[in-house]
């Protein structure tokens, strides 16, 4: 199954994002300097209380997803999202928003497609 990252409003096969702040760029390509924010998680409830955000800025993306600060260069290919493992601090936090770190963290070193 080829996962799928959608961002500004549009539903998704695994993670839903909104955009924050400037939309006046629809390409793909254009990500750096957006922000975005999960509004589902396909297969996993967003835990209660917790946000899930995506930043990109200078060829990387920061993914704040309940715990720990995760972050690897990017770039987009052919409509994918194209990162690596992700790096990430090594906070201790309850199970719940642990397990969710790492669903994203699976979800961003994918390959997904983008569409805006």
């Amino acid at each position: 199954m080829r996962m799928q990252l959608r961002v500004c409003l549009v539903a998704v096969a695994a993670l839903t994002l909104g955009a924050c702040g400037d939309d006046s760029s629809s390409d793909p390509e254009d990500l750096d300097g957006r922000t975005f924010a999960a509004t589902m998680i396909d297969g996993h409830d967003i835990v209660e209380g917790s946000e899930v955000i995506l930043s990109f800025e200078d060829g990387s993306v920061s993914v704040r997803a309940g715990c720990n600060i995760q972050n690897v260069a990017y770039e987009v290919v052919d409509g994918e999202l194209r990162a690596g493992e992700l790096a990430s601090t090594m906070m201790a936090c309850e199970e719940a928003l642990m397990t969710q770190d790492a669903v994203v963290a699976a979800i961003v070193s994918a390959n997904p497609t983008i569409a805006l």
